[in-house]
């Protein structure tokens, strides 16, 4: 990249949700493991996973979700206006959840995760057509429906 020019695009994850009274708050959540190592796509990890989010990281619902080898992608959204658990304290409990029961160490994830608030319907159809293309994308499946490591937790959806 030549010196005047800028990087197109957020270089770091943002802290907190902007949240409105005017609309519902969904946002598109990804989490990556560090060094992109290839760990998640298991059921093992799977099943713990969708567990802790049913039962224990309550602060934000999930509803649907997709982990592939290396990151997840996930639709939530927090349990009150305003949100009684800042994302990212969510997001770290979890991981760390996650890693004790899987006996990883906390060097599995990366450090922050990258969300992204829908705005409208056409911005949740973009970020769902994604969703939904990244296994196929990715060659790891032909279709999302046949891809083993996804599920839905909540059923969340945009309404606005």
């Amino acid at each position: 990249m030549a010196p005047e020019e800028k990087p197109v695009g957020r270089q770091h994850p943002a802290h907190g949700v902007h949240e409105r009274l005017d609309r519902p708050t969904l946002v598109f959540l990804t989490v990556s493991t560090r060094e992109r190592r290839r760990v998640l796509a298991t059921s093992q990890v799977a099943e713990t996973l969708h567990e802790l989010w049913q039962n224990e990281a309550r602060a934000w619902l999930v509803g649907d979700y997709v982990i592939m080898p290396d990151h997840l992608h996930l639709f939530c959204a927090p349990t009150g206006f305003p949100s009684p658990t800042p994302i990212e304290n969510w997001v770290k409990f979890w991981k760390s959840r996650a890693s004790t029961r899987l006996a990883w160490g906390p060097a599995v994830w990366e450090r922050d995760g990258f969300h992204h608030r829908i705005r409208d319907a056409a911005d949740y159809q973009e970020k769902w057509s994604y969703f939904r293309q990244n296994p196929v994308v990715a060659g790891l499946s032909v279709s999302f429906e046949e891809w083993p490591y996804r599920g839905q937790v909540n059923r969340l959806e945009w309404i606005g």
